[in-house]
C-alpha cells in the first residue's frame, strides 16, 4: 500500500505558538519535542498517536499503550485505526483536536483544558450510542498502522557514533527500542576533558626538559651528546657542539636540515649538497640518519650508504628518478673506446681545484678539455701508491699508468685505478672507514664541496695546501665573509 503525502494546517487556541503548514507523510502527535504536534502533559505518552494520508482519507492511530485516546468520545484501542472527518474531535489527555477539511488539507485545532461541549460549534452531528459499536475495519486501514511502523522503523534506524555506539535496535515496537531525547541524557562534562588535556600537557612538557631521550626512538651518538668539542673536532666540522639538545635540531619552526647546515659552519667544512642529489630530495639525513644508539657513527653511515642505495636492487624512486649499480660494477674508468666517457670537472669541485683549471684552453674541444682534466689531477697533484712506477724524482708520471705509447696502452691504466681508489683511512684518526679492497667512491664523487677532510690519501703536501686555501676561501665566502671558529 502506498502512503501519501498530507497536508497539515496546526493552530492553537491558546495562541502559544504560530500556525505551521506541513507537507509529510505522516504527522506524530506526543510529549516528545520532536513531536509535530507537542502536548507536554504527563498523561500524554511521548509517542501518543498519529495520522497518515491513504488515498483521499486521513487516517488516526492509536499509538499509546498506557494512556487513553478518544475520537468524537469513543475510547481508541492501542493500535486501533479510524478515518478522520470533518468536525471530528481527539481528545488526549486535557487536550482536544479539532478535526477539519478543506479540499486536501487537514486543519487541527488545539485547544488546552477545555470544558464543556467543544462540538457544539462543529458541523457534524457526534454519533448515537448505538453507533458506537466497532464495524470491521477494512484491508486499506488495516494496512495503515503497518504503514506507519515500517516508516518509524526508517527513521529510528541510526546505531549511534565511535563516540556513542549504540546497538541495532530489536525488532518490534518494545521500549527499548525508543531513544531517550536530549533532557535526559546525562552530558559529558566539559571540565573532564579540559583537566585530562592539562594533565597530560603538563607531564610531556616536563618530560621533555627534565629526560627528553624518552621522545627519541634511540639514543643519539657520540658526536651529538658531547657537551663540547674535542681538539680534534673544534672550528673543524663543526661550529658548536650538540651537548645531546633536541632542540638544537628539532626546532619549532624550519625544516632540520636547516639545523644541520647552521651547525655545521666552521672554518675546515660548510655543509653543501649536489646538485643531483638536491634534484633528488635527497638530504642531510638520507645519508647521515641519527638516533641509532650512542656507538653510531654518522659519517661512517654515509660513506657505506653510497653502495647501499646505488645498486640495481634498489627499485626506490627519488623524484620520479631510478638509482642502478655505478660503472656496470666495475672500476669506473673514464674512457671508453678512445672517447672519454668522464664528463669532467663539475662548476663547484673546479673551484677548489684551480691548479687542474689553468691548464684549460679555450681552443680546446670537449674531448681535450676532458682529458687534460683528468691527467691534470693526476700527474701534477696525487702522489703514487705503493708499487707503481714514478719518475727520476719519485713523483707520478705518464708511465705509472702506460706501458706504451705507440700504440696507446689502455689497457694498463683500468688495472692501476684500484690501486688508488680502494679503500679510506682516515688520516686523523688513522681509521681504516672503508675496507682496502673495496672501492671508494667519496674518492671521486664529491658530496661536501667545502671539507678540508675529504678523503687525500694520496694528494701531495703543496696541493693539499692549495686546496685548504681555497676552501677556505669559498666558506669565508658562503659565511658572509667571517670565518665560524670555536
Amino acid at each position: 500500500m502506498k502512503l501519501e503525502s498530507g497536508n497539515f494546517l496546526i493552530t492553537h487556541a491558546d495562541n502559544t505558538a504560530t500556525p505551521v503548514t506541513l507537507r509529510k507523510d505522516g504527522l506524530v502527535i506526543g510529549r516528545l519535542p520532536s513531536c509535530d504536534i507537542f502536548l507536554n502533559h504527563l498523561v500524554v505518552s511521548r509517542i501518543h498517536a498519529g495520522i497518515n494520508r491513504v488515498g483521499a482519507d486521513y487516517f488516526l492511530i492509536n499509538l499509546s499503550l498506557k494512556n487513553t485516546l478518544t475520537l468524537n468520545g469513543r475510547l481508541l484501542a492501542p493500535e486501533e485505526v479510524d478515518a478522520l472527518a470533518d468536525g471530528d474531535v481527539i481528545q488526549i489527555g486535557p487536550f482536544a483536536l479539532v478535526i477539519s477539511r478543506q479540499s486536501e488539507t487537514l486543519l487541527l485545532f488545539v485547544t488546552h483544558q477545555f470544558t464543556g461541549d467543544v462540538t457544539a460549534s462543529t458541523s457534524r452531528r457526534l454519533p448515537a450510542l448505538g453507533d458506537l459499536v466497532p464495524q470491521p475495519p477494512t484491508a486499506e486501514v488495516t494496512d495503515v498502522l503497518k504503514v506507519f511502523w515500517e516508516k518509524r522503523t526508517r527513521d529510528k534506524e541510526d546505531w549511534g557514533t565511535a563516540l556513542r555506539p549504540v546497538g541495532k535496535p530489536m525488532p518490534g515496537k518494545a521500549q527499548i527500542n525508543w531513544r531517550p531525547t536530549n533532557d535526559l541524557r546525562g552530558a559529558w562534562r566539559g571540565g573532564l576533558f579540559a583537566w585530562t588535556l592539562l594533565i597530560i600537557g603538563v607531564l610531556s612538557v616536563a618530560a621533555f626538559y627534565l629526560r627528553p631521550q624518552i621522545f627519541a626512538p634511540a639514543e643519539l651518538s657520540n658526536p651529538h651528546t658531547r657537551a663540547s668539542l674535542n681538539n680534534m673536532e673544534a672550528g673543524f666540522i663543526a661550529a658548536r657542539p650538540n651537548a645531546n639538545s633536541c632542540t638544537t635540531c628539532h626546532t619549532w619552526s624550519g625544516k632540520l636540515e636547516d639545523a644541520c647546515i647552521k651547525c655545521h659552519q666552521a672554518s675546515a667544512f660548510h655543509a653543501t649538497n649536489t646538485i643531483a642529489h638536491e634534484q633528488a630530495g635527497v638530504s642531510c639525513t638520507s645519508c647521515h640518519s641519527e638516533h641509532q644508539g650512542q656507538n653510531f657513527e654518522p659519517r661512517v653511515a654515509a660513506i657505506n650508504s653510497c653502495a647501499k642505495c646505488h645498486n640495481n636492487n634498489n627499485h626506490q624512486l627519488y623524484n620520479g628518478k631510478s638509482v642502478s649499480t655505478p660503472h656496470r660494477g666495475g672500476e669506473g674508468y673514464p674512457a671508453e673506446i678512445g672517447e672519454w666517457r668522464w664528463e669532467g670537472l663539475k662548476p663547484e669541485t673546479a673551484a677548489m681545484t684551480l691548479d687542474v683549471t689553468k691548464f684549460r684552453d679555450p681552443a680546446d674541444t670537449e674531448q681535450m678539455r676532458r682529458s687534460k682534466e683528468f691527467h691534470a689531477l693526476h700527474l701534477y697533484r696525487v702522489a703514487p701508491a705503493p708499487g707503481m712506477k714514478t719518475d727520476a724524482a719519485g713523483a707520478m708520471s705518464c708511465s705509472s699508468c702506460h706501458t706504451s705509447f705507440a700504440p696507446l696502452d689502455r689497457e694498463t691504466p683500468r688495472q692501476t685505478c684500484a690501486k688508488c681508489h680502494s679503500g679510506y683511512t682516515d688520516s686523523r684518526t688513522g681509521r681504516a672507514l672503508i675496507a682496502e679492497k673495496e672501492a671508494n667512491c667519496v674518492s671521486c664523487h664529491v658530496q661536501h664541496y667545502y671539507d678540508r677532510n675529504r678523503w687525500n690519501e694520496y694528494l701531495t703536501a703543496s696541493t693539499e695546501s692549495q686546496r685548504a686555501a681555497a676552501i677556505a676561501a669559498q666558506i669565508k665566502q658562503l659565511n658572509g665573509g667571517t670565518t665560524n671558529q670555536q
